[in-house]
């Protein structure tokens, strides 16, 4: 009878011990599986904070193209002695003063307003651009071209008897160009550069690959007889002896393509 009791007993000791091992072995299991499901949720904020730093890039669009093309005239034509340039804070005060009294429409006039000449800056610049408004001097150093009265915001032409420099012409042809962020604009594009203009214009019968060639007018890369507007077909021809000249503007709130820099691939 003691026996039975004994044995009994022991069987009931066995069963919960099994009991015991169950238990503790599913907590084990519970607990490994909430710790992998809390750590993927852990990991999923991660890479949506991943994706977030990545750059949106997509391609230029068609409108695009073609403002920034007609703004690239205004900059190779009387920025191009500058190139390339670093950053746009490399131009002094006077550079970008210049550069905007020439891609003025009225050059001759005998005052303008401050505003007049505002708008060229932030139109080629973009609105954040920290330009002091000041007396404009020729850039060949010899003397005053617009007087400014910081009182009245108006520039009074001086006696000066000429517009500075001359300046250079060039036909731009688009390779490609990206958009990152909705915010900076890279485009690139080759330039055929035509005659250097000082003081007078020669016949246009020259073509040149850089800037150097035209003011020097040296090693032409298309020559003609007579004056001829070129063509796609003459672009076609020369165009892997060509530099690349790379353009990154920032776009402001108003809607403004300001030039970052200007970059040169030969």
């Amino acid at each position: 009878m003691k026996e039975r009791k004994t044995s009994k007993g022991q069987i009931t000791i066995i069963i919960i011990l099994l009991l015991l091992l169950i238990a503790n072995i599913s907590y084990i299991a519970y607990d490994k599986f909430m710790l992998e499901k809390n750590t993927e949720k852990e990991e999923k904020p991660r890479k949506e904070e991943k994706q977030e730093d990545e750059d949106i890039i997509r391609p230029l669009s068609l409108a695009e193209q073609k403002i920034l093309l007609e703004q690239i005239k205004g900059y190779n034509k009387n920025l191009a002695y500058a190139y390339p340039i670093s950053h746009i804070s490399k131009l002094s005060n006077q550079e970008i003063l210049l550069f905007a009294y020439k891609n003025m429409e009225n050059k001759n006039q005998k005052e303008f307003m401050q505003a007049d000449i505002k708008k060229i800056i932030e139109y080629y610049f973009g609105k954040e651009n920290n330009i002091v408004y000041e007396t404009i001097y020729c850039d060949k150093n010899d003397g005053e071209l617009y007087v400014y009265n910081n009182t009245t915001k108006i520039y009074t032409s001086s006696t000066h008897g000429h517009g500075g420099g001359g300046v250079y012409n060039a036909t731009s042809y688009y390779i490609d160009g990206e958009v990152k962020n909705e915010a900076e604009y890279i485009i690139k594009v080759h330039l055929i550069y035509d005659r250097y203009c000082g003081d007078t214009c020669g016949p246009l019968l020259k073509y040149y690959r850089n800037k150097e060639d035209a003011k020097s007018g040296q090693n032409p890369i298309i020559t003609r007889e007579e004056e001829k507007e070129l063509t796609k077909e003459d672009y076609e021809k020369v165009k892997s002896e060509l530099e690349t000249t790379i353009y990154h503007f920032q776009k402001d709130k108003n809607g403004n393509y300001g030039l970052i820099s200007v970059e040169i691939e030969k």
